[in-house]
């Protein structure tokens, strides 16, 4: 009998989460292409791992708003239309799962610059490091000789 209960009750629960939407999405006034919206969410996502760099709360506070306003003025689009573009391509997750693999694959290339450019940066600095060995080496080379010569 617990299992008929349970087993009706987990029914009625699982048939009540489940809804067709059936209604068409609404199509905002400033429609954003793809492009854009995936320009716009890499330039979001970039802003959002900066915020977890800064460890300063207080920082975070002034800059989340002022950043967020430079990447939608950046679109020339305001916060509500942003909301609108994602809330009808979130009613198309087709069309969102291409706008977010555009993200991927523009956040994958600015990973692999910004790697790359770690990766020079590191060798410029080892030669840094081993000219500045040469330099003081040869200075004490120096030194010694003409500590030597007197």
């Amino acid at each position: 009998m617990n299992k008929i209960i349970t087993l009706f009750v987990a029914t009625v629960l699982l048939s009540s989460c489940y809804h067709i939407n059936t209604e068409k999405p609404v199509v905002p006034e400033k429609l954003l292409t793809h492009d854009q919206m995936s320009d716009v969410i890499t330039q979001i996502q970039i802003a959002e791992a900066g915020f977890k760099v800064v460890r300063t709360k207080v920082k975070l506070k002034n800059l989340k708003p002022e950043i967020y306003n430079n990447i939608i003025e950046e679109f020339d689009i305001t916060m509500p239309q942003l909301k609108q573009n994602l809330d009808y391509y979130n009613q198309k997750p087709e069309e969102m799962e291409l706008i977010y693999d555009k993200v991927l694959e523009k956040l994958s290339k600015i990973q692999e610059q910004v790697e790359k450019e770690v990766k020079e940066q590191r060798v410029l600095d080892s030669i840094a490091s081993i000219n500045d060995s040469i330099a003081a080496k040869a200075k004490k080379d120096s030194i010694e000789f003409s500590r030597k010569k007197h």
